[in-house]
């Protein structure tokens, strides 16, 4: 009688437990920002519409001040072990040279590259891939397809040449970044960025 009623409960602890399993979570991404008025509600359009179009990741957009003061509470985060998953501050060269001389909007300036950048630094670093994995899932050619895709559907070009650049001065620009500071430390592979694919 003891043996049937330690299964029975047993069996009654499994099925409630099951039920109380919590559901598995959107990954949260935190993304720090340095745009104030009409651009921060821009970047929280942006973040609203990503959220709004899957299930398996959160962005959430923080704006943290200016840019010198985003820049420091980055270096503080980062000090202290608990940086943001992304963080976007000023940028001197390839994207502030693009709205100089194209009339090219800051914020695309920045962005229409990033889906060959990704697939730039892809395979280059553990760490690196561990990190876009953690964001994108294992796929990661897909996944910087997807981020084109993403772009194109915002009206964001992702070639030079839809922003008025064309290969000789694209060549010219990255290359011109590629030396400097920032530059040196890139770990992905400078002449797939230098072709513009």
């Amino acid at each position: 009688m003891k043996h049937r009623h330690g299964i029975a409960l047993a069996a009654a602890g499994i099925m409630f437990g099951s039920l109380a399993t919590p559901a598995i979570a959107a990954t949260e991404i935190q993304w720090w920002h340095a745009m104030g008025g009409a651009l921060g509600e821009t970047v929280n359009d942006i973040a609203a519409g990503f959220n709004r179009s899957q299930n398996d990741y959160v962005i959430k957009a923080v704006y943290k001040g200016n840019y010198t003061e985003t820049m420091t509470a980055g270096i503080a985060a980062f000090r202290s072990g608990k940086p943001p998953h992304i963080m976007q501050v000023f940028e001197v060269g390839t994207a502030t040279m693009m709205a100089a001389s194209h009339g090219t909007p800051h914020g695309v300036a920045c962005s229409f590259s990033l889906p060959f950048v990704m697939r730039a630094v892809i395979g280059a670093d553990d760490a690196c891939d561990a990190a876009l994995r953690a964001i994108f899932g294992g796929d990661l050619p897909a996944a910087a397809d997807g981020l084109e895709a993403f772009l194109e559907s915002l009206g964001v070009g992702t070639r030079p040449q839809d922003q008025g650049i064309d290969a000789a001065e694209w060549h010219d620009l990255v290359a011109t970044a590629l030396e400097g500071e920032r530059g040196r430390n890139f770990i992905g592979d400078g002449e797939a960025l230098l072709s513009g694919h």
